[in-house]
């Protein structure tokens, strides 16, 4: 029969890895909630769809949604319901365009928030790979989705409000011709098909690129260079 023989050193090196574990246990919480205060409150509006589309379904909630979540699982911000960001824009009855270089009015409508997100979605649209003669029909040509997401952050920390982020973000995405929408039903967002759809696939790689931008420069705002 074998067995182990537990020396007084080992013992006691046991002893004290169990009173080290219990000591940040029970210093955890409080770090968890320092940690929280130290997130940045980032406010996100829902995405203004200007983009010609297709679609069957709402390319503004679907985006909205995805970057929030994306954004949640980097666990960087504290993410504000975007219908929370829409009902103050709404109370506060703005005229103004969040992408206009007036931006004062921000900091007064989203007081209670460090950071904000707008996004317009300017461009959404397959075009088809034709011939310069064009003398194929559309069914039968390959396309690219062509995307273009016009994003803006502001910082609201300090007096005025501080264009942290800005840029017109684009995405082109291959698509056979045997999946455009002359010739494929597409599954809307919230099938569990679309996201193995080229569409899907698209808007993972677009989102996915939209989301790792905010979150690099809201990081940066906050913790500075390195």
């Amino acid at each position: 029969m074998s067995y182990f023989r537990f020396t007084p050193v080992f013992l006691a090196l046991l002893a004290a890895g169990c009173h080290q574990s219990s000591t940040s246990s029970d210093e955890r919480p409080a770090a968890m909630q320092q940690e929280a205060r130290t997130r940045p409150r980032v406010a996100i509006v829902p995405v203004i769809d200007h983009s010609v589309n297709g679609c069957r379904w709402n390319l503004s909630e679907e985006f909205t949604s995805q970057i929030c979540d994306e954004l949640y699982q980097k666990d960087n911000m504290r993410i504000v319901n975007p219908n929370k960001a829409k009902a103050l824009l709404k109370n506060a009855k703005v005229d103004a365009s969040p992408f206009d270089t007036n931006i004062d009015w921000v900091k007064k409508v989203f007081k209670d928030d460090e950071f904000v997100v707008f996004m317009e979605l300017v461009e959404h649209q397959e075009v088809y790979r034709q011939e310069r003669d064009k003398t194929k029909a559309p069914k039968d040509c390959s396309a690219d989705l062509n995307m273009a997401m016009r994003v803006r952050v502001l910082d609201l920390r300090g007096e005025k409000p501080q264009v942290v982020l800005q840029e017109l973000v684009h995405h082109t995405h291959f698509i056979p011709k045997q999946y455009t929408e002359k010739n494929y039903f597409h599954a809307s967002w919230n099938y569990d098909s679309f996201a193995l759809s080229p569409t899907g696939l698209a808007h993972e790689e677009f989102i996915r690129d939209i989301s790792s931008q905010i979150n690099a420069y809201i990081v940066l705002s906050v913790n500075g260079l390195p």
